[in-house]
């Protein structure tokens, strides 16, 4: 990853290459980099844990196709090839910001495809706050993993 490179530009105008599972990559010219949202631990990470028991992970499974399918529209209107990005790189992660000043990880948030990180806890309180409302609207709005109890319970039961 190239970090100092976008933190040089601090908005980078860059092609929107792909999304893959829940990391984005941008090219600008030659470089490629990659934009894990910050903050939050994603389906793709729940699926990859080795702690999170298998009846867990096959129940994602199961749903993991409606879920993406209803509730990842959203975000996908929101990323669009060739438009102008605000990025911010914190361990190795991006905060991605959205015209609407919405980040990346709170959209994956709000809309059940991942949730806080247990124990996170930011410099940026108003990104912290930001995330923590994101998730209240989830669980209150049963969006994504909090449409099914049982993946509710499993995503709260990580530690």
């Amino acid at each position: 990853m190239v970090a100092s490179f976008a933190q040089a530009f601090g908005f980078v105008n860059a092609i929107f290459k792909q999304k893959k599972l829940d990391t984005l990559y941008f090219k600008r010219g030659s470089i490629l980099f990659y934009c894990n949202p910050h903050g939050i631990y994603t389906i793709t990470q729940f699926l990859n844990d080795e702690t999170v028991d298998d009846e867990c992970k096959n129940e994602l499974l199961k749903h993991l196709k409606s879920i993406q399918r209803k509730y990842g529209k959203n975000l996908n209107k929101r990323l669009h090839l060739e438009q102008t990005y605000h990025l911010r790189f914190i361990d190795n992660q991006c905060i991605l910001f959205f015209n609407d000043n919405k980040t990346y990880s709170q959209i994956l948030v709000e809309n059940g495809l991942g949730i806080i990180k247990k124990g996170f806890q930011s410099e940026d309180k108003w990104f912290e706050y930001q995330l923590n409302k994101a998730q209240e609207l989830a669980q209150r709005e049963k969006s994504g993993i909090w449409s099914n109890p049982f993946l509710a319970q499993c995503f709260e039961a990580i530690e």
